[in-house]
């Protein structure tokens, strides 16, 4: 099996990307170009972080946008999207694009999660992940 490395997309970047200000403009054409850019460089795909954008419409974009080498790895939280609905919604991208998904569970952290109605704290979590 080959060796794997994947590039990490995050829609909030710039000089001081924590300051609206001092972030870069994004839109689908950047990202389409940073996956683009990641897959001629030889990245096998990116991991799309939970920021401020769904990863969901996100990683189909970019798989779009992308031949069948470059895999997006979405960052999935455990708790905030029931099983049965997670397992159509990864049918429902795999099947259009190829199997190329693959999933990074996240466990978040307490203050995060709270803020989507997700009230456990650290070792609740984990047991859940």
């Amino acid at each position: 099996m080959a060796t794997e490395v994947l590039w990490y997309i995050i829609p909030r970047e710039g000089a001081y990307p924590w300051e609206p200000e001092g972030r870069r403009p994004v839109d689908l054409g950047y990202l389409a170009q940073l996956a683009g850019t990641a897959e001629r460089l030889g990245y096998s795909g990116a991991l799309l972080a939970t920021d401020l954008y769904d990863v969901w419409p996100l990683g189909s974009a970019l798989a779009a946008s992308t031949s069948t080498r470059f895999k997006p790895l979405l960052a999935v939280h455990p708790g905030l999207i029931s099983p049965t609905l997670l397992a159509k919604m990864a049918l429902s991208f795999d099947t259009l694009f190829g199997g190329r998904l693959r999933f990074n569970v996240v466990n978040g952290s307490t203050k995060s999660l709270q803020e989507y109605g997700l009230h456990v704290e650290h070792d609740e979590r984990y047991e859940l992940s």
